[in-house]
């Protein structure tokens, strides 16, 4: 990604949350897309309301984004991973204690992106 939104996470903030992210999936070809431009899209699209096909080309191919979304949303990672940034939850294991306050502020953020994009992405009737 070269250009910067105000809906980015910033690299310090991705590597707080990193290790609570989907591993790639063992066997198959190697993941080639950075989930940090992943969650970056996702919440670009989140705070822009703009469709999938609307997203940016500094971000990866929309139909990878919406893909590996749907694919998370359906198999539950997605809410797994944002209740795991919820209440209850302290960094993860080996965050030091001088970035401990920068964890909680993400995750005050991912929370509130969260609860944005459940009501976003919900599919209305």
């Amino acid at each position: 990604m070269s250009k910067a939104y105000t809906s980015n996470l910033t690299r310090d903030q991705f590597e707080l949350i990193e290790p609570m992210l989907p591993k790639a999936k063992p066997g198959g070809r190697p993941r080639t897309v950075c989930l940090w431009a992943m969650l970056n899209a996702i919440f670009y699209l989140v705070s822009q309301g703009c469709s999938w096909r609307d997203l940016p080309g500094d971000f990866p191919a929309w139909q990878t984004v919406y893909t590996d979304y749907r694919g998370w949303v359906k198999d539950g990672t997605w809410n797994a991973f944002m209740t795991d940034c919820g209440a209850g939850h302290g960094p993860p294991r080996g965050v030091p204690k001088a970035r401990q306050k920068s964890f909680w502020i993400v995750k005050v953020c991912l929370q509130r992106r969260w609860c944005i994009a459940q009501w976003a992405m919900t599919p209305r009737k």
